[in-house]
């Protein structure tokens, strides 16, 4: 189920008082702030999901139509919360309450703390969330710039598309860690992997990118954004060389699968997914934004994620031919 607010401001109106109208809703009341809009002419929001069911909180995708823009939907989006960070802050937050206190059911002398699965996959998780939360800051902090507004419309749909494909299985993995240890019913963590699966249904994942990817403007400006990024790592006094010389190479290989334009949609979302994530991470370390701690783990721990990930996509085709036979 899907509704629609549209919030027709008028041209003639300031940005307090389009602030003062778009919050008096009170599903939007929750979600914009003053300070998030630079102005809010010419935006409408859309609330996706079924209201006060469950605990998917409603998601609401603001946007700024450009007449000129001839991508549908017109990116970027401004997204005024990310449900799959949410969903790692919560399960980070259950678990890491129990750790201390709860014993594993099978064997009471231990603490969840001390078991290395329940560790292994709190770090899995807590991990992700720190690259995805900085990542919606990065994005957050670009909006106000005008050149970054051509190259958002490609990072902010492959920022959801990634979000939806690695936060289930991260949840997945969490879920069996507390099952194993007799503590998964009660913190309901299966519940947001449901919520997650409807937020990846409620939005397409792969067509928005492709979409982005025939807009040559839209490709000029991230390749243009990611050199940058690189040169300014080559000419850093802190550099990791390795980290960097490797992602110069993901990033070369990235570039002749975009210009070959043969390619799977899911795959080049992946690909996509985790060279932007790395370049991101990087881009904020430089600045000062970020910490090279979390660039160096990221750059060694990605590749389990890539092969989760790969894992689950080869399972799930298995199961579709499966049913078509």
């Amino acid at each position: 189920m899907t509704l629609t607010i549209h919030e027709h401001i008028e041209e003639s109106m300031d940005s307090q008082q389009a602030v003062q109208q778009a919050s008096s809703h009170p599903f939007v009341k929750k979600r914009i702030r003053d300070r998030t809009f630079m102005s809010l002419q010419s935006f409408g929001a859309s609330q996706y999901g079924p209201v006060l069911l469950g605990k998917l909180q409603p998601d609401f995708h603001v946007t700024r139509s450009s007449p000129e823009s001839t991508l549908h939907p017109p990116y970027p989006r401004l997204l005024a919360a990310k449900h799959c960070v949410k969903s790692l802050h919560e399960f980070l937050h259950i678990t890491r309450s129990y750790a201390p206190i709860r014993r594993e059911a099978y064997r009471p002398s231990s603490l969840l703390q001390d078991i290395p699965i329940h560790v292994a996959a709190l770090t899995r998780a807590d991990l992700l969330r720190r690259v995805l939360s900085d990542w919606t800051y990065a994005n957050t902090s670009s909006l106000a710039k005008d050149q970054s507004e051509t190259r958002l419309r490609l990072v902010e749909p492959i920022l959801d598309a990634f979000g939806t494909l690695l936060v289930p299985s991260a949840l997945e993995d969490g879920i069996r860690a507390m099952n194993g240890l007799g503590y998964g019913n009660e913190i309901e963590i299966g519940r947001s992997i449901r919520d997650d699966l409807v937020q990846r249904l409620n939005g397409s994942q792969a067509s928005p990118v492709v979409a982005a990817l025939y807009d040559r403007r839209t490709v000029d400006c991230y390749i243009q954004w990611a050199m940058r990024v690189i040169e300014s790592a080559s000419r850093g006094s802190q550099i990791r060389g390795l980290e960097v010389a490797r992602l110069v190479d993901e990033f070369q290989a990235l570039l002749v699968s975009i210009h070959s334009q043969y390619y799977h949609p899911q795959s080049i979302v992946i690909s996509l997914g985790f060279v932007s994530c790395s370049l991101v991470l990087l881009e904020r370390a430089l600045q000062g934004e970020g910490d090279w701690g979390v660039f160096g783990w990221w750059m060694k721990e990605k590749d389990g994620f890539h092969c989760d990930v790969m894992d689950k996509l080869r399972n799930d085709q298995m199961w579709t031919s499966k049913a078509k036979l």
